[in-house]
């Protein structure tokens, strides 16, 4: 799961929403000075993922790319997801993409002064190229991997998965329907304990 899958699943809290955005981005230092709300949506973003890497589902669509992409398997699927999450958003959420997407950004810039440093860095360019929204076109996935690539060592082209993807487009989004019914199950159990 991405960043739009990891929001989705925070529930109605925006601090929540937000330590499951950032989760990846904060050390052990910065969660200190952070709130427990936001505490807890770090803790949540890492229950999510151990379930996403572990579940036999996710670990089909990633062999789909494995040939080609190693390890980075796991991060175009979670991107990919986060595509059938935006593509099919209005069976999931009652507000339109649109408007969740602009309500975060809104929260979000509010409260940049106060976050870590590197997340203060990825926000302004998260709102400038609308990664939230963009998740719902093939462009917009495939700019997405691509800058995500260019910000690794080495000669990664995650971007170049687009033939693999639109060949698996039907068998990937059968996978990401089944997958998100088991995660929002397991995470509504989590966010009730």
């Amino acid at each position: 799961m991405n960043y739009l899958a990891h929001l989705y699943l925070s529930g109605q809290d925006k601090e929540v929403m937000l330590g499951n955005f950032m989760a990846d981005m904060v050390s052990k230092n910065d969660r200190k000075l952070l709130n427990d709300n936001i505490n807890k949506g770090i803790a949540l973003h890492y229950k999510i993922d151990d379930f996403t890497d572990q579940h036999a589902i996710t670990r089909h669509s990633r062999m789909l790319f494995f040939n080609e992409f190693r390890h980075y398997s796991r991060v175009i699927i979670d991107v990919l997801y986060d595509h059938f999450l935006a593509k099919n958003w209005q069976y999931y959420h009652p507000q339109p993409l649109s408007d969740f997407v602009e309500d975060f950004y809104v929260f979000i810039d509010q409260q940049k002064d106060q976050l870590p440093t590197r997340v203060q860095r990825i926000v302004p360019i998260m709102i400038e190229f609308n990664w939230l929204y963009n998740y719902s076109t093939i462009d917009g996935i495939i700019s997405i991997l691509a800058q995500m690539s260019r910000r690794i060592k080495g000669d990664v082209q995650m971007d170049k998965c687009l033939p693999l993807f639109l060949n698996h487009y039907q068998t990937l989004e059968k996978d990401f329907t089944a997958f998100f019914v088991d995660i929002q199950l397991d995470v509504s159990n989590n966010l009730n304990a």
